[in-house]
């Protein structure tokens, strides 16, 4: 079973549903946990009841943790404020929707007991089956992918698009410590 997980709000959710479909077509068996972060896409997935979606609310997650309900209307990076100004969104909300890929990872091997979690991003599709992936990992701790661009330090060296976590101690310190820098 592989355990895959998104996160989207009606803006995405299009995106998202075509991601869930790619996998429906190259794997067999998989879950895709689904971070709803407006009731709008939490009410939709839970009247559709798509098979190997499980729908979670992020003011579930916000009830629990107030560092991530913080974090909403915290300050934004000047990244988020450029983003932010080119797209018409709230630098806000932007920085907290870039902090929920690593802490949604986290809450998911912590709170749920699965023994890996891959975070995808919602607007990516699978063209083939995604085993190549999981071989390459083999008993890896944590895969991640460097860009495919020249360096430059506003993007960085790691793309986030895909990003591998195993729940093992190594997997955990890793997924910790990348939530833990994005909450602060």
């Amino acid at each position: 079973m592989k355990n895959y997980c998104t996160i989207a709000d009606k803006d995405y959710l299009l995106y998202a549903l075509t991601l869930y479909e790619s996998l429906q077509e190259i794997d067999e068996e998989f879950t895709l946990f689904f971070l709803c972060l407006d009731d709008y896409v939490y009410t939709f997935l839970l009247n559709q009841n798509l098979d190997n979606i499980v729908p979670i609310s992020v003011y579930e997650l916000e009830k629990k943790d107030s560092q991530l309900l913080e974090l909403r209307s915290g300050l934004a990076s000047p990244d988020a404020v450029a983003h932010g100004r080119n797209k018409n969104v709230d630098p806000s909300y932007i920085q907290f929707c870039w902090a929920l890929a690593s802490y949604f990872s986290w809450y998911l091997l912590v709170n749920k007991s699965i023994s890996h979690i891959s975070y995808v991003d919602s607007d990516l599709f699978f063209y083939q089956k995604t085993q190549p992936f999981f071989n390459e990992i083999d008993n890896k701790s944590v895969g991640i992918i460097s860009h495919r661009i020249p360096y430059n330090a506003h993007a960085g060296e790691y793309n986030v698009g895909i990003v591998y976590f195993n729940n093992d101690e190594v997997g955990l310190k890793c997924v910790t410590w990348w939530k833990d820098m994005l909450l602060n």
